[in-house]
């Protein structure tokens, strides 16, 4: 905010960067993409003494991912406060965290440049220590049930893995490959999905491994895992000492004490649990002189994958190596761009497909090396042909992440209560139901959640709003619908420039009211909005989602 009567910037650095003074917004903004590649160096860095301990890599600390590290942000806010004491003749007042910030700014060079530090108690962080109980409890009962229930198989031939995410018991609706990648694997002898089930409570999970054990195309961990595995991958959180050290400056930034809480956290501890299991099956599979050809693996390079990928270089060193990337360009998402340390270290695949030959280039922004191609976009209709049933005239899609669902949620609110005539639609992402962000009562009467397929829904919209890390903003074009992104970061106009977006086809609102402007004027039928270039956007089509043709199994 901006008090005017003192000529001073108070700067609240505890809150969400969209609400930062614009003058300091627009640095900080500017560095979120400056500053991508040496903070990747620095990365690459500290890594090196590490870089074949399993250990190391599923951790939060190095996977780059916005949601589990703040490291990222942490550097570029504090490389913005510099840059912007230089040019501010102005005092100004930062409110800070006192756990992450008070004792970088007051011991740094800034201290003297800014009026005053601010520093709020942080709150308490929670303990985990039951979240790790129940997860180690469940895991232990899993791996006893498919004992119980599958026998170890043995195979006279050299078999293909695809690692394959299950979300509910129906295999074919519930995986992320589509239907007919599972159809067509049905068909091939040597070929094998090894699931990881995900955000499935405790009844559902039991369900969903009823089935999958009822199909011989699946081939559980568990059926090689040994109960010392298990053992071993809890036991990270008991080895990770060796790690905390201080470690070597970013700039003159010394982040050793928010590295060294990062590799304490037991956020996403599913996926730290899972990168170790994923490491110790490709081991087991080996002394049980189990013959891999081929690994595929559904690549978006967390945790999990770092242990998947890691294992089988290791264990299976002339197997064919895939990491399949079935989603669109996410520049916020800066850890689906693999970096060179990561090449070098063996933790991704040797050969990565990615959906559209736009994304071919933008893979390799951290690493020139990488053997990046072009393969069929399988979750994504890419036929280009569709007939519009009008049932959602104004579409709000979320992506699953938190910080992005809350502000538009706020919007598509909004956006009810200033329409009440009109119908809003909002479709939730299935990581974070509405219930998980906001109370029921809250919602208007006219902002009506949709729950079917995203696709069926795409179908029969046409004005999508959307914002964040998700493919739904590029797919919503398959359908020919009207785009607008609600801008919350820097990242909303990356993805259109990188990917080169003609302008007719989207528009980028930057406030509530050009937001509100927009829809009133398509509702209104508004003969000022810009129509279609059909040609031009068949044309975008091929090159952000490749078709899918009868060789696709040469993934």
């Amino acid at each position: 905010m901006i008090n005017d009567a003192n000529s001073e910037i108070k700067i609240d650095l505890t809150l969400n960067p969209i609400n930062y003074p614009n003058k300091f917004k627009k640095i900080y903004e500017r560095n979120l993409q400056k500053l991508r590649k040496p903070f990747v160096f620095w990365l690459g860095k500290i890594s090196i003494k590490e870089s074949s301990n399993i250990d190391w890599w599923v951790l939060n600390h190095v996977s780059r991912d916005s949601s589990k590290s703040k490291l990222f942000h942490y550097y570029s806010l504090l490389e913005s406060l510099k840059e912007f004491s230089k040019n501010d003749k102005k005092k100004e007042e930062i409110i800070v965290d006192k756990f992450t910030y008070y004792q970088l700014l007051d011991n740094s060079i800034l201290k003297n440049r800014f009026k005053s530090f601010i520093a709020l108690n942080e709150k308490k962080p929670k303990k985990n220590i039951l979240n790790f109980l129940k997860f180690f409890t469940s895991s232990i009962l899993i791996f006893i049930f498919i004992k119980f229930l599958k026998k170890k198989r043995k195979f006279n031939r050299s078999l293909t893995l695809i690692d394959t995410f299950i979300t509910g018991p129906n295999l074919e609706k519930n995986n992320i490959y589509g239907k007919k990648f599972i159809s067509l694997i049905k068909s091939k002898d040597s070929h094998f999905f090894v699931p990881t089930l995900v955000y499935l409570g405790p009844y559902k999970k039991y369900q969903t491994i009823k089935e999958l054990i009822k199909n011989k195309k699946f081939l559980f961990k568990e059926e090689y895992l040994r109960f010392s595995d298990l053992l071993y991958s809890f036991g990270i959180f008991f080895r990770i000492k060796k790690f905390k050290k201080n470690f070597t400056k970013i700039s003159c930034w010394n982040l050793s004490e928010i590295v060294n809480k990062e590799i304490s956290s037991t956020d996403s501890l599913d996926s730290i649990i899972t990168g170790l299991i994923n490491f110790r099956f490709s081991k087991r599979l080996s002394e049980e002189k189990v013959k891999v050809k081929k690994t595929i693996n559904w690549f978006e390079n967390q945790n999990l994958d770092k242990g998947w990928n890691l294992g089988f270089s290791r264990y299976y060193k002339d197997a064919e190596s895939v990491g399949y990337q079935g989603f669109t360009y996410l520049p916020d998402c800066m850890h689906t761009h693999p970096a060179n340390y990561e090449f070098k270290a063996e933790i991704i695949p040797k050969k990565i497909i990615v959906i559209g030959s736009a994304y071919k280039k933008l893979r390799k922004e951290f690493c020139s090396a990488l053997d990046v191609v072009v393969g069929p976009a399988l979750r994504f209709n890419s036929q280009f042909k569709h007939k519009k049933k009008k049932k959602y005239e104004v579409l709000f899609v979320l992506s699953g992440f938190k910080v992005y669902d809350e502000i538009l949620l706020s919007k598509a609110i909004n956006i009810a209560n200033q329409n009440s005539k009109f119908k809003i639609f909002i479709k939730f992402h299935p990581i974070l139901p509405r219930l998980k962000i906001m109370n029921s009562t809250n919602i208007p009467y006219n902002l009506i959640e949709v729950s079917n397929n995203l696709q069926n829904i795409f179908q029969k919209s046409e004005l999508v709003v959307s914002s964040g890390p998700t493919s739904a903003i590029l797919e919503s074009l398959l359908y020919d619908c009207r785009l607008i992104i609600f801008k919350i970061s820097i990242y909303e106009k990356l993805l259109v420039n990188r990917l080169n977006l003609p302008k007719h086809i989207y528009k980028i609102c930057y406030d509530d009211s050009e937001l509100s402007d927009l829809i009133y004027k398509h509702f209104k039928r508004d003969k000022k909005l810009k129509k279609l270039n059909y040609k031009k956007l068949n044309s975008l089509k091929k090159r952000l989602f490749e078709p899918v043709n009868n060789n696709f199994l040469a993934l």
